[in-house]
């Protein structure tokens, strides 16, 4: 696998399968080939909001991880992927909860 860009990756995506890419990664969890390697599903966030959603699918190629961040409106059933592909990094936080006992 060579070294690549994330405009170059975000490039290779649109000419090869536009947004449908993020489409599938985002509700169907598959992997997808690249020119640079296997794009696997990570991870998904969504804060869905009285019909409006905004969106973010998380992949990996090799050890780099990406992040497209998008939107959906089911009163107007219409949706994308209009943020930037950027690159991510993973990082653990702790968080303290309480409850009555």
């Amino acid at each position: 696998m060579r070294d690549f860009t994330v405009e170059e990756l975000d490039s290779e995506i649109e000419e090869m399968y536009g947004p449908e890419f993020y489409f599938e990664l985002y509700d169907d969890e598959v992997s997808k080939v690249t020119e640079f390697g296997m794009a696997e599903y990570v991870d998904s966030e969504s804060d869905y909001d009285e019909g409006r959603q905004s969106r973010m699918v998380i992949f990996k190629i090799g050890d780099r991880l990406f992040r497209k961040s998008g939107f959906y409106d089911s009163w107007g059933e219409y949706s994308g992927w209009d943020g930037d592909l950027e690159e991510v990094r993973g990082f653990e936080i702790t968080i303290t909860r309480y409850e009555a006992i």
